[in-house]
């Protein structure tokens, strides 16, 4: 019965956060990186949300990470049961997104337990550049989450993000096929940057 009330309550946030707004950034045919506002660039990646705390009842649902430039940031969806997956094994999405010119660094991992909203600091620093005019592809992050203790009223773990090249094997083809107006040729590969 616990594990039934559980899906429920899982489907409905899903459901309430879910529908907010178009995650994955730019599409369509008509999309033209020199038609892009004055100062901003693209960044390309593909996630992935690996939730590793098995001794917790019901993980926190809508994972977000977080990436910040100064006073500004967004946030990319890690997880969410009633969206589909961009790819399979293991699953992931794809976003082509348009941001103002700079550094952005990962700030934190937003997520929804028990209608509450908790931000979980990441363990190491990561960062990324957008250039002007420009795409440039920040590879495969993958987001993991362990070390939960399950009670206390809210959400802990250790956030952890590796990152992996998956441009020539899956990723060019994701970004032709979501923005076909913009040359795959002139993406410019640099990798999010961990220490």
């Amino acid at each position: 019965m616990l594990h039934q009330v559980g899906r429920l309550f899982l489907a409905a946030a899903a459901i309430f956060l879910g529908g907010c707004a178009n995650h994955f950034g730019v599409s369509g045919a008509d999309y033209k990186l020199g038609s892009a506002p004055q100062g901003e660039g693209l960044v390309a990646f593909s996630s992935r949300y690996v939730f590793a705390c098995n001794n917790v009842i019901m993980g926190p649902v809508n994972p977000y990470l977080h990436f910040a430039k100064g006073d500004s940031q967004f946030g990319a969806m890690m997880y969410n049961p009633l969206l589909p997956y961009h790819f399979e094994n293991p699953p992931g999405y794809f976003y082509v997104l348009s941001k103002p010119a700079g550094d952005y660094l990962a700030k934190d991992l937003e997520v929804t337990h028990a209608q509450m909203n908790y931000q979980l600091p990441i363990a190491q620093q990561a960062s990324f550049r957008v250039r002007e005019g420009k795409v440039t592809y920040v590879g495969e992050i993958t987001v993991q989450v362990t070390g939960c203790k399950d009670g206390g009223g809210g959400v802990n773990g250790k956030v952890t993000l590796s990152v992996a090249n998956q441009w020539e094997s899956r990723d060019r083809a994701l970004f032709a096929e979501r923005v076909p107006n913009v040359d795959s040729n002139a993406v410019v590969v640099d990798l999010l940057k961990l220490r």
